[in-house]
């Protein structure tokens, strides 16, 4: 199966069912379905840690040892990263409309041209600086493996805008939600401290807009799902 339709098959399954879809205007081209995994660490692969920090399972530990040896971004190197293309999660494009008229109408519609600009985040980025964690992801994306996956040289932001009302009946609630293809890495840090070695694992990088190499035909045009279901 190509590339392509493997990605068709993850919409059908991720998109929730609506009454209509809208179409969405994307300010990028985000594609890719290839998978890289490799060792990237500037180090010598004997090396040690003298501590791991899991940042799934202790992200304020993860957090507050990135923060602390990262301050200088020399004592902070990527030590592994693997990139899977993928849809990222379900997200509402504007507010939910409530239409608490009465039965004999009128319906109400959700407004269009609304749109939503996405750019790259960490499982950790409210609890690490804004410096570092665009240190941290600009580590990761200029990464051997990257350039392997992307045909991007450098990471941008993906807007996406709504071109379609939903209609929503008296008595119903109505609203969009969208889904675009990203990169999403997983991405371990090395953090040099005096004679220590530390080892942030867990690290989740999600990449809207990064469009993979064997997929650059892909439409920059992507579908959303409207749905309406009854608020009271």
């Amino acid at each position: 199966m190509s590339l392509r339709g493997a990605y068709r098959l993850v919409g059908r399954r991720l998109w929730p069912v609506g009454l209509a879809a809208a179409i969405l205007a994307a300010a990028a081209s985000p594609s890719g379905a290839a998978t890289v995994s490799a060792r990237a660490g500037r180090r010598a692969l004997s090396a040690n840690p003298t501590q791991v920090i899991d940042a799934r399972t202790d992200p304020d530990g993860a957090a507050q040892a990135l923060n602390t040896g990262c301050a200088d971004m020399s004592n902070c190197s990527l030590a592994n990263i693997s990139i899977t293309g993928g849809y990222g999660p379900p997200r509402l494009l504007g507010d939910v409309l409530y239409n608490c008229g009465p039965v004999s109408g009128p319906d109400a519609y959700t407004a269009t041209s609304l749109s939503d600009t996405r750019g790259e985040t960490t499982n950790i980025s409210e609890r690490v600086s804004l410096k570092l964690q665009g240190g941290l992801i600009n580590v990761a994306s200029t990464s051997a493996e990257f350039s392997l996956f992307s045909s991007q040289s450098q990471s941008f932001n993906t807007t996406v805008t709504t071109q379609n009302q939903v209609t929503v009946a008296p008595g119903y609630k109505g609203f969009t939600t969208t889904q675009v293809l990203s990169a999403n890495a997983t991405a371990s840090y090395y953090i040099t401290r005096g004679i220590n070695l530390i080892e942030v694992t867990g690290v989740d990088i999600s990449f809207p807009g990064y469009q993979d190499k064997q997929d650059a035909g892909d439409s920059q045009t992507r579908r959303s799902s409207t749905t309406a279901s009854r608020s009271r």
